[in-house]
């Protein structure tokens, strides 16, 4: 996990700053980290850890601001994260018996988390859905997604929000947008900016865009394989790798034929066999 400032390993029982071996924050063995974005800057960072001994749910988050590192727990079951200059949203569900509850939850760099209203007239009733509800936009502005999909195709209304001082989600506009997902899909991601991006199981890439046009097909991977496919965190740009032998190419989702750089990958440098990268990350 990276920073502007630095970088954090995930190690069984905490993560720690790489430069000085300092521990940044501890939680229960082999926790795993289910979410993790970072803002375009580089300067706020943060990771969502499933930190449950039972069969029961229990996140929290770590945040990574500066050179300072909170941890809290987070009071819902998350699906969705976005991550700006100043604070990051949450969409989750919480239960209380039979009864369902969608939450929107506010975490500032300061570490400090409130669970806040939706915006005016966002129908909490809908469905969980294939895309996040949450993205961030750039400039200070977020956007929460209802969503309601017929078939491939998911129509959206965006609420364009920004965050006021005293924690409400201030609506600037409300936008209507679709995107699709064909059934052959074997990959889908998102990308910056509110966007997606899929693979098909024939290597076809397309992209969503914020419209109601059909998916752009940006090009095809030869020879692809979906274990082979290897995520890329980049909040300004869209990558993704993909796994050959000994070397990560590194592709754009605009352009996937084209590879823009190959990092040497070696597999003996995992403890055991189950091991291998999950994820690769780029600050600038």
């Amino acid at each position: 996990m990276t920073t502007r400032e630095g970088s954090y390993g995930y190690f069984p029982d905490s993560i720690k700053d790489l430069g000085s071996g300092e521990e940044k924050a501890s939680f229960l063995e082999r926790s795993p980290v289910t979410f993790y974005d970072g803002s375009p800057t580089g300067n706020l960072a943060v990771g969502i850890v499933n930190d449950s001994d039972s069969a029961e749910f229990h996140h929290s988050f770590i945040v990574f601001h500066g050179q300072s590192t909170f941890k809290a727990p987070v009071p819902t079951v998350p699906h969705s994260l976005a991550v700006s200059e100043d604070a990051a949203l949450v969409v989750g569900d919480s239960y209380e018996g039979e009864r369902h509850k969608k939450d929107l939850v506010l975490v500032r760099k300061d570490g400090s988390v409130t669970t806040i209203d939706f915006p005016h007239g966002y129908d909490t009733s809908i469905p969980d859905f294939k895309y996040p509800h949450v993205n961030y936009l750039g400039d200070g502005l977020f956007e929460i997604l209802e969503g309601k999909t017929e078939g491939e195709v998911t129509h959206f209304t965006s609420f364009e929000v920004r965050l006021s001082d005293d924690n409400e989600a201030v609506t600037q506009q409300i936008s209507h947008f679709s995107m699709a997902l064909h059934k052959n899909f074997a990959v889908t991601r998102s990308l910056p900016f509110g966007e997606n991006g899929f693979i098909d199981t024939n290597g076809t890439v397309f992209i969503n865009h914020r419209d109601s046009e059909p998916p752009e097909l940006t090009g095809t991977i030869p020879r692809f394989q979906e274990e082979n496919f290897i995520p890329v965190n980049f909040s300004t740009q869209a990558l993704f790798g993909i796994r050959r032998k000994d070397i990560i190419e590194i592709r754009r989702w605009d352009a996937p034929e084209k590879i823009t750089a190959r990092l040497n990958y070696e597999q003996n440098a995992c403890s055991d066999e189950a091991c291998g990268i999950s994820s690769i990350s780029r600050t600038s």
